[in-house]
């Protein structure tokens, strides 16, 4: 709430509260009781989910005096009672903001607005006066001579709409001077809630008083104006600030952060509210403004918006709203994130004849059907989406920011409009730091090459990853792709590689060329190891199981077995990232934001905690990959090789005997058949 009255301003009353004894007849006669009316109070207590009150939140002013008259059936003490029970005002005439009264001297000399305030309601026409006009063919106050005769025309138009006009004419042309400016305020609420403060006001006399929420320093937002009628009078403001929320759909759970890799597709959730005075409102505005971090690709066509109006839920028209961006998948999204903006002009479906039709939808209830639907305060807008992870997201703790406001109307009285906070939800993605080393001598071994594969079986495809300078710092996946066309490519590599082994002296370029033709096309799915047997670091992982299979072998060693881990992260309920765990066979490691002394087994000087600590702020998981070297076989070991390697050498000394004197013997033969 702190941001929002920042930025707001006083938002305070975004409502109309109606005491008013001109709902009964206003009785022509002198009144046939006279009450104590001294010091007469009226107080205005907040609501929840308001900004507090202050001393000048409101100008006060008095339209009409009257004389307090007892109706049939009440009680003395219904004078005092908060609804000012069974009792209406006899004798109207001016009030003292209309017309100077000697007899208060909190009133300034000098001015008399009835005169203009007559003249100017019977001018009123359609074009300048609409309100006036809503439920009638002629001008309502054509006729109106006196105080009284103003207050029968309002007795008789008792809606919100119209007094909200008559009020907003009297403000806008001047005609009435202020009576109180400031009150005194009871402040029994939290700086969260101000719902048990108060402000209260003495009033000179009996009559009908104006509350006009005055602008602020910041904002010019004015509340609908409170008209209540003296006795006492407590006020208890009905209002309410729409209000939005934001998440990602998981399954059938809503939750405020969730981690996802490249490629993944995420679906968020809005859910807009409506004041309480909703219906009070000519036309309704109402603004979704979303954002989108660029780690995230918006799908334009995925947008789906529902109404649940009581217990049913209805598909808005796509006619009834606009969308901003349009078009095909933004990939890459713009620098710095994708905007989103979602229009309704007019939350009642307002006509061009002023006429409230209602929203048009297309299905209810998931039941194809159409119709037009009527909002009421209770009702909620919500709004579905998806967007796609791609190789912008940024790893680690910071996460990928989403973020959501309401811009909405918020003046009754004129064309304002308010905004509220923004709710956030968070995507979270990973990376790997893995080193290859050689078990023998427990140093790099460069050249070995590995394929990425998730638990969906498809390979990683990886782009050049690189930092705001322009430097490449590792590799990020770009895409998965399905197993048979990688593996199409690593099979292919192998025939080369064997066609190179096997091919005479004359074919050796040409073979060679097609090995490097083949390796290029591989590349991009393999992490290579460097000289220091360090592999690119790896960016866009995300909750799951993942593995690495060794396709390119060191000359010497045994190829790895596939190397499966998983990655798991933990997130609590307002999107926060608390740690990651990753996990490789029985070996586990926990990163997350901080270590207590002892905590990590063997970490007396507090090394490893910082390694882990930094690891979960840039999101990059460590592991260590082994190659066995190779031995040399056959390998019996003791005096069985002495007799392997004698029986052998004997057995090959023998055949090459053997082969010379068959050799001489047929060159023999064939000199003495000649």
């Amino acid at each position: 709430m702190k941001s929002t009255r920042k930025t707001l301003g006083r938002v305070l009353a975004l409502a109309l509260v109606v005491i008013m004894a001109l709902t009964t007849a206003i009785p022509a006669y002198a009144a046939n009781t006279n009450p104590n009316t001294e010091n007469l109070t009226i107080t205005i207590h907040n609501n929840e989910g308001l900004p507090e009150l202050t001393e000048n939140s409101f100008d006060v002013y008095q339209l009409f005096t009257g004389t307090p008259y007892k109706e049939e059936g009440a009680k003395e003490n219904d004078w005092d009672a908060s609804e000012w029970n069974n009792w209406s005002l006899a004798d109207i005439g001016w009030g003292a903001s209309v017309k100077k009264d000697n007899t208060s001297e909190e009133v300034k000399d000098g001015y008399d607005h009835s005169e203009g305030i007559i003249n100017g309601l019977k001018g009123l026409t359609k074009t300048t006066a609409a309100w006036a006009f809503a439920n009638e063919t002629t001008n309502p106050f054509e006729k109106v001579a006196t105080a009284e005769d103003v207050a029968r025309v309002l007795e008789k138009h008792t809606d919100n709409l119209f007094l909200q006009g008559f009020a907003t004419w009297l403000l806008d042309n001047s005609h009435l001077t202020v009576l109180a400016s400031k009150g005194e305020v009871n402040k029994n609420g939290t700086p969260d809630d101000y719902s048990d403060d108060t402000l209260t006001y003495k009033v000179p006399g009996t009559g009908y008083y104006l509350f006009a929420e005055k602008a602020t320093y910041d904002a010019k937002i004015v509340s609908e104006y409170i008209f209540a009628v003296m006795g006492h009078q407590d006020i208890d403001l009905k209002a309410s600030i729409p209000n939005v929320d934001k998440n990602i759909v998981v399954g059938d759970t809503d939750k405020k952060g969730d981690a996802d890799g490249v490629g993944e597709v995420v679906t968020f959730k809005l859910t807009g509210t409506l004041p309480k005075n909703f219906n009070d409102y000519g036309t309704y505005y109402y603004e979704f403004f979303d954002k989108l971090s660029e780690g995230l690709s918006l799908n334009t066509d995925s947008f789906v918006i529902k109404a649940e109006v009581g217990t049913d839920t209805y598909t808005i028209d796509r006619n009834e709203y606009g969308i901003i961006p349009t078009g095909a998948l933004l990939d890459p999204p713009p620098a710095g994130g994708t905007t989103i903006v979602i229009t309704f002009s007019d939350l009642h479906g307002t006509q061009a004849d002023g006429t409230k039709k209602g929203l048009a939808y297309t299905a209810k209830n998931d039941v194809e059907e159409s119709g037009f639907i009527t909002l009421t305060p209770d009702s909620k807008i919500i709004v579905t989406y998806t967007a796609t992870v791609n190789e912008n997201a940024v790893i680690g703790s910071e996460g990928n920011p989403n973020d959501v406001h309401l811009v909405y109307s918020n003046n009754p009285n004129h064309d304002g409009r308010g905004q509220t906070e923004d709710r956030r939800v968070y995507v979270y993605a990973f990376g790997l730091d893995l080193v290859k080393i050689a078990s023998d001598t427990q140093e790099g071994l460069p050249g070995a090459g590995f394929t990425l594969k998730n638990s969906d079986g498809k390979y990683a495809h990886f782009i050049e990853k690189k930092d705001k300078d322009g430097n490449v710092i590792g590799r990020a996946i770009e895409s998965w792709v399905e197993a048979g066309s990688v593996e199409n490519l690593i099979n292919a590599y192998y025939d080369a590689v064997r066609t190179y082994e096997s091919a005479p002296n004359d074919e050796m370029e040409a073979a060679k060329a097609a090995v490097a033709a083949a390796r290029a096309k591989l590349d991009w799915y393999l992490l290579v190891s460097d000289d220091k047997g360090e592999l690119p670091d790896v960016y866009g992982l995300g909750d799951g199981t993942y593995t690495l299979t060794e396709v390119v072998t060191p000359a010497g060693y045994n190829t790895m077995l596939p190397f499966e881990f998983t990655i798991t992260a933990d997130i609590d309920d307002l999107g926060i990232l608390l740690k990651v765990t990753y996990k490789h066979d029985d070996e586990e490691i926990v990163y997350k934001p901080s270590y207590d002394n002892g905590e990590i087994d063997g970490d007396t000087d507090g090394t490893i905690a910082d390694d882990l600590i930094a690891r979960f702020k840039t999101g990059l998981l460590a592991d260590t990959l082994v190659n066995e070297k190779a031995p040399l076989l056959p390998f019996t070991g003791g005096m069985g090789t002495v007799i392997f390697y004698v029986t052998g050498s004997l057995m090959i000394a023998g055949a090459v005997i053997y082969l010379v004197i068959a050799i001489r013997r047929r060159r023999s033969e064939e000199n003495s058949a000649e």
